[in-house]
């Protein structure tokens, strides 16, 4: 079990050595191993996604099913190395990259603070469990029951989250739960998303024009953005989304000085099909970028190369997210979602819509540590919204509460003020220099890059509803402005500026590096989820401390009473994963299922389930359960209510504990 999860890796190693030894020498006689590495990122996604759905179909969803998985596609890159020969000019290529590889100064400087950054993320993850909200109502309890079930088919739930919202992030965290029997790993998708995307934006400030430092910059802008620093370590989404929209913006601009060949047109593609079933704000960021694409194409290619293209797009983005879409039309008629959620949508559109959340969207990425500077922001959006004639939390357009968060070290709710700035600021500059004759024509791809990334917000905010933990949603749009940063740091600026940026983004990223209140690097008074102090378990409940108490004693009397099959009565967004990850011995011996469920989901229960316990998971109404079948065996106090109850078989009852 120790040596399964290196499968993956290896996979990954052949991939990224045969795309190396495809890829051209340059000018200078070097090789640049950041486009191989952003295909193999993008091919190998693609092989997860498409093959677990077919492990799901053919009924092997399993650990040894997983093995097999990636041993089958070890024995392709066997194959590949047969007829291509790809290992020894892989190897070789690597080779001559790092012998003429010159990193400067300012580039040692900016590797060595990127590496102690990457691997302190990395002990963080390894060391710390799924805690976050999301994480615990959905991202990886909807694992668990693909795990229990040995299947990506729909199961009844009272959060439908876990069922329709697209999936790709989850099927990485199911493969490496599968290989590694726990969730230790399951961090890894969002911290591998992290390098890729550090690879393609660097990569897309070279194409741009950008110097050694620039590129440099670009990737460190990345790093040292705060949501993506306390992300990283974690169990989400948002910086997997990063990497897919990452790529798809190099080859864009890829497309703007030549012609895509038909692996970088394929590539394109699959970023955009791995970006769907990632996150549904994927295509409203993606759009005018494809947009500019479109345009890229129309300027060098024919009609039929045209529609070849987007073929080729349409069935890479119909082959990756098909099982997905295929489940969700079957359960609730539509392949995106299902429908009966709180709207994420407007309620209505317009110019005052539009303003009212990109001034709220830009407020929420201005908020941080110091109290002066979120007090002007907040009077600013209540100036803003007078003007508007509308008030600051129209329920129409809010999502959630209407209130503004200023937690620093929450991944909820953290700010980037910084690099909200500093975004700003590049455009501003890019603008000033496309007044000045000299260098102008360099600089339109840049404006180019920035306005689509800046129509991109405009679009999110235009479309969807504004969220006081919304921080995460717009990370794309760094991602758009991180090339640009580099390229006018970087080249139309003398050397100290691009070091004072540089150390600036050092400064921004350290605390939430060290000071994640989910999980913390450093065991500072304040921190009081330390992964130094704190077992594993005790971590799990670091945003649930007041349940913590009921929901160990709750786990610890369900492994006594020798019962391993269970129904569950939840509320709809609880943090179902507490109970899967606090089981004494682990989550494999048992079977949980949610019973009488009331949404479009219960009719995927089983009629034939008979447990031998229930279980009322944050809910307080017992007369839900037949007591004469089930009695009560003991229920735990969380201040004035009971809200955590177990009902056992006769059988299995445990006297003296009511």
């Amino acid at each position: 079990m120790i040596l399964l999860p290196l499968l993956p890796l290896v996979f990954f190693g052949l991939l990224w050595l045969f795309f190396s030894a495809r890829q051209a020498v340059d000018g200078a006689g070097g090789v640049d191993l950041r486009r191989p590495l952003i295909l193999a990122g993008l091919f190998g996604s693609t092989y997860l996604a498409v093959g677990t759905e077919i492990l799901s179909f053919v009924g092997v969803l399993r650990t040894a099913g997983a093995a097999g998985f990636w041993l089958a596609g070890i024995g392709i890159m066997g194959v590949l190395e047969w007829r291509t020969r790809f290992f020894h000019k892989g190897i070789t290529q690597f080779n001559r990259s790092l012998t003429g590889w010159k990193p400067g100064f300012f580039g040692c400087v900016v590797l060595i603070a990127s590496l102690a950054a990457l691997v302190v993320l990395l002990v963080t993850g390894l060391l710390s469990p799924p805690n976050v909200h999301d994480v615990l109502a959905y991202h990886m309890s909807r694992v668990m029951h693909w795990v229990q079930n040995q299947s990506l088919a729909f199961f009844p739930t009272p959060n439908t989250w876990q069922l329709w919202m697209p999936p790709f992030s989850e099927f990485s965290q199911l493969q490496w739960y599968l290989l590694a029997g726990n969730d230790v790993l399951s961090f890894l998708p969002q911290w591998s998303s992290l390098i890729l995307s550090m690879a393609a934006v660097s990569l897309t400030a070279r194409r741009l024009g950008a110097k050694p430092k620039g590129q440099w910059l670009s990737a460190f802008f990345v790093l040292a953005l705060p949501i993506i620093v306390l992300q990283a370590s974690g169990r989400k989404n948002d910086i997997v989304l990063a990497f897919f929209f990452a790529a798809l913006v190099y080859f864009v601009v890829e497309s703007n000085f030549r012609e895509l060949d038909w692996l970088s047109r394929a590539a394109c593609g699959l970023s955009v099909g791995l970006g769907v079933l990632t996150k549904g704000t994927f295509p409203i960021f993606a759009l005018p970028f494809l947009v500019w694409l479109l345009v890229n194409m129309l300027k060098r290619s024919g009609f039929n190369q045209i529609l070849a293209f987007l073929a080729l797009g349409l069935v890479c983005v119909l082959a990756i997210n098909g099982g997905h879409w295929v489940r969700n039309t079957l359960a609730y008629g539509n392949p995106i979602f299902s429908g009966e959620e709180g709207p994420v949508i407007n309620a209505r559109f317009g110019l005052r819509v539009t303003l009212s959340n990109l001034v709220r969207n830009s407020a929420v990425q201005l908020n941080g540590r110091y109290g002066f500077i979120n007090e002007a922001v907040h009077k600013t959006v209540t100036v803003v919204h007078d003007w508007l004639n509308l008030p600051v939390f129209d329920p129409e357009l809010t999502q959630g509460p209407g209130e503004f968060y200023y937690v620093p070290n929450r991944e909820e709710v953290v700010g980037n003020s910084f690099h909200f700035a500093m975004a700003a600021l590049s455009l501003i500059i890019l603008l000033t220099s496309l007044l000045q004759k000299r260098g102008r024509e360099e600089c339109i791809a840049v404006l180019w890059l920035a306005l689509s990334g800046l129509i991109s917000f405009v679009l999110f905010s235009a479309l969807f509803r504004w969220q006081s933990w919304g921080t995460r949603l717009v990370i794309p749009y760094y991602i758009a402005f991180a090339p640009v940063i580099g390229f006018v740091i970087g080249r139309k600026h003398p050397v100290p500026a691009a070091w004072l940026i540089a150390i600036a983004l050092g400064i921004v990223m350290v605390n939430p590096l060290l000071n994640n209140y989910s999980r913390s690097f450093s065991c500072r008074e304040e921190n009081r989820n330390c992964i130094w102090r704190l077992s594993r378990r005790g971590l799990l409940f670091a945003n649930n401390k007041n349940i913590e108490g009921a929901v160990l004693a709750l786990t610890d009397l369900m492994e006594k009473s020798g019962c391993r099959a269970y129904g569950i009565l939840m509320r709809r967004n609880a943090p179902e994963y507490l109970l899967w990850g606090a089981l004494p011995n682990g989550p494999g011996e048992y079977e949980l299922r949610h019973i009488q469920v009331e949404n479009e989901s219960a009719v995927h229960a089983s009629p034939d389930y008979d447990p031998c316990g229930i279980i009322l998971f944050e809910m307080t109404d017992t007369n839900s359960v037949d007591q004469y079948a089930f009695p009560l065996n003991r229920s735990w106090q969380v201040g004035d209510t009971a809200p955590f109850s177990l009902f056992l078989k006769p059988g299995f009852r445990i006297e003296g504990l009511e």
